[in-house]
């Protein structure tokens, strides 16, 4: 019942829990040998934070009271008995203390409105039938009547399953299970996401809602929503999302919930509680970092599918064949993937993306590093943005992907893009995909004298004015990218000068989601004018140039309202850089400048990285200079306004 209600997602393992950040408490009520009505009052008893009644523990020393009081009661059991006075007695006070109350049906295939079975015939729970996957009623199985509220899936369920007979062991597995007692744990699930949202509604509340926003029966199922019928199964089946969303004060989220930059992690220093060393060495047998992203800078601990951050390598060392870094959530384990490439003595920034698993990141450097980890943003659960573990769909030098085995581009720029079908690869679903996260690295690369640039672009649109990687001679470059897919499930890619081309993706955006990709454009270029700002440089080498403003909203498929971040690929091209090297800062200008950094140069370099941004107020973002650069925007997308109001998770 657990792993149906809270199994934990995003770790390539077995199913996903209705609410996986739910916490949950097992209360042992039945053993082998079944269990008692009295076994059942005590533990509904102490799940809601009440005291055992002396008569209920034979003798035995009354246990402390609960600390953490249950939210929502799961019980699935019953038998063929009356709702007696003293097990009423139990639910009431336990509904009064808070304590929502979901009860099976049953399995007996009886009408409750003609046999007694408790507690399914009680007051004050919610008892839920049982379907097929048809929609129909669990054959010849689930109990029905007015007692039932409602239904929900109870045919070959999977849930986690413990071997041991008599306690717990070590041996874990997978089972299908079929019955009312897994329709329970469903509705269940639901409830403590509502509850997530509402953490004072009420019994009254919560079965209304459920009631009102649940899906009819499909024709021609036994089940009826007519309490006059034979086979009154309640008011339909659960609707987890029409559930959440009929909440008072609800307002859907955007797929970003944008924070202000700020840095959680410095193995300089040991911001973030880590160890001040270089993580990694030369033979990718060191120990990874592993780092605790939930609760760090503004993350919150629940309701996270994925944070946007801003990595970077410094005082870099890499073999020969150069070092990188790569950033997975820990519970899945290390991926063949990279987020950022380098060489010896580079400061070396990348946009990440990364799902957050069990809370903990890990990052693993070949090669070896001092890490900084800027954080800019997180993905909600349900958002419209889905994480898979990252991993490798495409490599010219392999020919992964089905791709010919050979470098892409030429020094004139006419070369034939290479076009790739990113729908149906990489955990990458066939259909309803607006874009796609990806890292882009470019590798064995040539260049003309005045740098070579990669553009990734939808086949269809036709390739735009802008750039996503830019390189030079013998280096390997990597950058995220957020592009759109064409209508055939399609992108290109394009490069000036020569480069062998490597993808991993690490996400998606359903359409119709909280992120609305843009055919990439440019929106500002300090190098003409672009976008009506001035054709000069920004910064100086004390850092104290004034900032370069900039409104966003309103340019290129950008609305002029309802925006509350973009995403960017931001490049640095001109550069001149002191000493110790020079970096640009983009943040929402009314905020403030962090004390963060989205790229890092030295003199006479073309960087380019991805930036997810909040905007101010009014629609701005801000770019300040350490060094002087030109500075180019191409914008490829945004986030509308979402729900401030962080997750209360029960």
């Amino acid at each position: 019942m657990a792993g149906i209600i809270a199994a934990e997602t995003n770790n390539g393992l077995g199913i996903a829990g209705i609410n996986p950040r739910a916490k949950v408490q097992h209360i042992r009520i039945l053993g082998s040998c079944g269990g008692t009505t009295s076994d059942e009052i005590a533990a509904i008893r102490w799940a809601a934070g009440l005291p055992i009644p002396t008569d209920l523990l034979a003798g035995n020393t009354a246990p402390p009271i609960n600390p953490t009081p249950a939210k929502v009661i799961n019980l699935s059991l019953g038998g063929e008995s009356p709702c007696s006075d003293a097990e009423q007695t139990a639910i009431n006070a336990a509904v009064n203390a808070g304590s929502i109350i979901v009860v099976a049906a049953g399995n007996s295939n009886l009408d409750l409105d003609l046999r007694d079975y408790a507690p399914a015939n009680c007051n004050n729970v919610i008892t839920v039938a049982g379907t097929e996957v048809n929609g129909n009623r669990l054959v010849n199985t689930s109990n029905y009547g007015s007692k039932v509220e409602i239904a929900a899936p109870g045919r070959a369920i999977k849930s986690t399953m413990n071997d041991g007979t008599t306690t717990p062991t070590s041996s874990w597995s997978y089972k299908l299970k079929t019955g009312t007692s897994m329709a329970a744990p469903i509705v269940a699930g639901v409830v403590s996401l509502m509850l997530s949202h509402q953490p004072t509604l009420t019994f009254i509340d919560v079965r209304h809602i459920l009631q009102t926003t649940a899906s009819p029966f499909p024709a021609g199922s036994e089940c009826s929503s007519n309490p006059s019928n034979t086979f009154y199964c309640g008011d339909g089946i659960v609707n987890a999302a029409s559930a959440v969303q009929a909440l008072p004060g609800y307002t859907a989220r955007g797929a970003l919930v944008d924070l202000t930059p700020n840095r959680v992690l410095d193995t300089r220093d040991g911001t973030g509680g880590v160890p001040r060393e270089k993580v990694g060495n030369f033979s990718g047998t060191a120990a990874d970092l592993r780092f605790r992203i939930l609760g760090s800078g503004s993350i919150p601990n629940l309701g996270v599918a994925a944070v946007s951050m801003n990595v970077t390598a410094t005082q870099t060392s890499a073999p020969d064949e150069g070092g990188y870094v790569t950033v997975y959530p820990c519970a899945t384990g290390l991926p063949e993937a990279s987020n950022i490439n380098f060489t010896n003595g580079q400061i070396v920034p990348n946009a990440v993306i990364v799902p957050v698993g069990n809370g903990e990141i890990c990052f693993h450097v070949y090669g070896s590093a001092h890490l900084v980890v800027d954080v800019y943003g997180w993905l909600p659960f349900g958002a419209g943005f889905t994480t898979v573990s990252p991993n490798r769909v495409l490599d010219t030098r392999t020919g992964t992907g089905g791709v010919p085995v050979s470098r892409i581009g030429n020094f004139t720029g006419t070369a034939a893009d290479l076009p790739f079908t990113i729908l149906g690869a990489g955990s990458i679903p066939a259909s309803d995909v607006a874009a796609v996260s990806l890292n882009v690295t470019v590798a064995d690369t040539d260049a003309p004298d005045e740098g070579g640039y990669a553009t990734i672009y939808p086949c269809a649109v036709g390739r735009p004015n802008v750039s996503n990687l830019n390189f030079t001679n013998r280096q390997i470059v990597a950058n995220a990218v957020i592009v759109p897919v064409d209508v055939d499930g399609r992108i290109c890619a394009h490069v000036y000068g020569s480069a062998h081309l490597i993808i991993d993706v690490n996400g998606w955006f359903s359409v119709g989601a909280g992120f609305t990709a843009v055919d990439p454009s440019r929106v500002m270029d300090t190098r003409d004018g672009t976008g009506g700002v001035s054709v000069v440089r920004v910064g100086n080498f004390t850092g104290t140039a004034a900032d370069l403003s900039f409104t966003i909203v309103g340019t290129d498929g950008i609305p002029s309202t309802g925006v509350s971040a973009v995403s960017l690929n931001v490049t640095a091209a001109e550069t001149s850089a002191p000493p110790v090297g020079g970096y640009v800062t983009v943040y929402p200008c009314a905020l403030g400048r962090p004390n963060v950094s989205n790229l890092n140069f030295r003199d006479r370099q073309i960087v380019a990285n991805t930036v997810i941004v909040p905007v101010d107020d009014f629609g701005r973002v801000c770019l300040h200079v350490y060094g002087t650069a030109h500075l180019i925007i191409d914008v490829n997308g945004w986030f509308p306004g979402a729900d401030p109001t962080l997750l209360n998770q029960t």
